[in-house]
């Protein structure tokens, strides 16, 4: 289950329970309408939006593919929301979210399947970034001094 922390523990102390209650709510409100568009067949996105329960970047995003997991997408279908359905919204399926020729295509070199495991997106081996293989020490040699 989702867990709320973070800047509730700021709170005055008769507040923290009710905000806690709320975005419970909130939450199971997500998940409910979450299933409703699954079930609709509504073309979804995966988006890491900055700040989204105190996390952002590629964290915000494997946050976002596990609500979706929970919703009852499978790994496919979720690695699928990710890629190929953002081309898809801005009508840039024949070049973006493909892997084929003439794509616009970076790649992420992966220790374990995502397909069996969403938690494998987080063990990296390298990046293909335009037709360049970045290993994981070198992405982590240019990651040192971004993060706070």
């Amino acid at each position: 289950m989702f867990e709320f922390k973070n800047s509730i523990d700021t709170l005055p102390a008769e507040r923290q329970q009710k905000t806690r209650e709320g975005l419970v709510k909130q939450w199971e409100a997500k998940l409910k309408l979450m299933r409703i568009l699954r079930e609709k067949k509504a073309l979804m996105l995966i988006g890491a939006d900055n700040g989204a329960y105190q996390i952002s970047g590629i964290w915000g995003l494997l946050q976002e593919m596990q609500h979706f997991s929970a919703t009852g997408y499978s790994n496919f279908d979720i690695l699928k929301i990710a890629t190929y359905n953002g081309a898809l919204y801005f009508d840039r399926a024949e070049t973006l979210g493909v892997v084929q020729k003439g794509a616009k295509a970076d790649l992420l070199l992966l220790e374990g399947n995502p397909l069996q495991d969403l938690k494998n997106l987080k063990k990296l081996s390298g990046v293909f970034k335009s037709g360049i293989f970045l290993d994981k020490k070198t992405l982590e040699a240019g990651l040192k001094g971004l993060v706070y």
